[in-house]
């Protein structure tokens, strides 16, 4: 009889908490095709140089709202899965953890927001140092002056894993001013008993009626716990503008960051997509095999634009290295052409073909590559 009533007094406790809550859901559904060729010939482990694959994605985000202070969040993934990978349709292990956290008010600090456990963080500079899911600590306080995020995140554990401790901490400072956005922040990424690398950024963005322009300044520093390894500094320099009226924009951006023996920048997490290049970048169709994964290891100059009419869009790129020890610096050209159309609220379908003709960096006989993506993306 005690087995029973507890039993029931468990069960009245949990349908009360969940009566009590207020639960919302939104995420998204989003099935990708690709077909490229990439310019230097067997460059897969299949010995292939033109692939076409197709993959789909899920994902589901649940916010439970306990009180206007406290709420949590999980979120999963699943996929990418690659149509035709053995045992995609049938009992695929493939679930990811996005998210798993809670957010919180204190009574006693009524203006300070607390979000602990696995959570998405991206940094201020167009994804150029981080932008990841990763375990950890954020703490926002609520200022009238100016907006400040300071975090601590555990990005592995010796004593977890079998591997040197990696702890990224930050603090993003930003403030609007009527049409201006400035904006600054200070990273550091520790790689116990291998290395420390110190991120110190500024940028601003201002607005007038249809003319967008802005840029920042990253400065890298990193030092070696291993003696005689030369200390390495770098900065990554970037700025646009754009331009839209009714159905017609245009943006232009433009990138820098030196090369040298003891000189370049590296981000730790980062997501370089804000060129717009499909072929050569991590694109905004298809992210899955950019020539170059960040904004700066072995030194680029950039310049892009792109034109867009109503669902239509063209791109331009000029990539070139700019290290020192690279006679010829000219990395490639690309263009790409693209529509984006939502087919109905929430669904949307994006397709571009995407032509890069590379320089004498990746050698004279290296031919011309190309790469056509589909995307079908529904998100609730």
């Amino acid at each position: 009889m005690k087995k029973v009533l507890l039993v029931l007094l468990v069960m009245a406790l949990f349908l009360g908490i969940t009566f009590a809550t207020d639960f919302n859901f939104k995420g998204s559904f989003r099935t990708r095709t690709i077909d490229y060729k990439n310019p230097v010939e067997g460059f897969n482990e299949f010995g292939y140089d033109t692939v076409s694959v197709i993959d789909s994605r899920f994902r589901l985000y649940t916010n439970a709202v306990f009180s206007e202070n406290i709420k949590a969040v999980l979120g999963f993934e699943i996929g990418d899965f690659k149509w035709g990978d053995e045992g995609h349709n049938h009992d695929f292990k493939n679930v990811e953890t996005k998210r798993a956290m809670f957010v919180f008010i204190p009574d006693f600090l009524r203006n300070i927001t607390f979000t602990v456990g696995l959570q998405g963080y991206t940094d201020q500079f167009q994804a150029s140092v981080f932008d990841e899911d990763i375990a950890g600590l954020l703490i926002e306080p609520k200022l009238e002056s100016f907006n400040i995020k300071a975090g601590l995140f555990n990005y592995t554990d010796d004593d977890v894993m079998d591997e040197n401790s990696h702890t990224f901490a930050l603090i993003d400072i930003s403030k609007q001013l009527n049409n201006l956005n400035i904006k600054s922040s200070l990273y550091y990424d520790d790689i116990r008993n291998e290395r420390v690398t110190m991120y110190l950024g500024g940028g601003a963005d201002y607005t007038l009626d249809q003319i967008v322009i802005g840029g920042h300044l990253l400065y890298m520093t990193r030092s070696y716990e291993t003696d005689g390894v030369e200390d390495i500094t770098g900065y990554f320099a970037y700025t646009y503008g754009e331009y839209s009226m009714d159905k017609f924009g245009l943006r232009v951006n433009f990138g820098y960051t030196p090369s040298d023996d003891n000189t370049y920048f590296e981000g730790v997490e980062p997501y370089a997509e804000s060129y717009g290049l499909e072929y050569a970048y991590q694109g905004p169709v298809n992210d899955s095999n950019g020539l170059i994964e960040d904004y700066g290891t072995m030194g680029q100059m950039v310049l892009s634009a792109k034109a867009e009419y109503d669902f239509l869009y063209a791109t331009f790129g000029i990539i070139n290295t700019t290290n020192s020890g690279i006679d010829d610096k000219r990395f490639g050209n690309e263009f790409d052409l693209g529509i984006k159309k939502e087919i109905t609220e929430g669904l949307t379908f994006k397709a571009v073909y995407a032509y890069f003709m590379p320089g004498n960096f990746s050698g004279p006989d290296t031919d011309n590559a190309h790469e056509f993506s589909t995307q079908l993306k529904y998100k609730f």
